[in-house]
C-alpha cells in the first residue's frame, strides 16, 4: 500500500504541475492576444498615415506640374 500512495502522491504532484503549465500557457496566451492586437491597431495607423502621406505626395506632384506648366509657358514667350 506504500507504494500506491507514493505513486497517488506522484500522480497528484504531476497534475500540478500539469495545471500550473495550463494556467501559464492561458496567460502567455492572452498576452499573446493583447500584443497582436495592439500591432494590429499601429500596422492600421501607419496604413493610415501612409495613405495620407500618398495624398499628400501627390497634391506636391500636382503643383510641381502646374509649376512646370507654368515655366515651360513663361519661356517658350518671344
Amino acid at each position: 500500500q506504500s507504494r500506491l500512495a507514493r505513486a497517488l502522491d506522484s500522480l497528484r504532484d504531476a497534475l500540478a504541475e500539469q495545471h500550473q503549465a495550463a494556467v501559464a500557457l492561458q496567460g502567455a496566451s492572452a498576452q499573446l492576444r493583447a500584443t497582436l492586437a495592439e500591432l494590429h491597431a499601429r500596422l492600421e495607423s501607419h496604413q493610415a498615415g501612409l495613405g495620407r502621406l500618398a495624398g499628400d505626395v501627390n497634391s506636391v506632384n500636382a503643383e510641381a506640374r502646374r509649376l512646370e506648366g507654368w515655366a515651360d509657358g513663361i519661356l517658350a514667350r518671344p
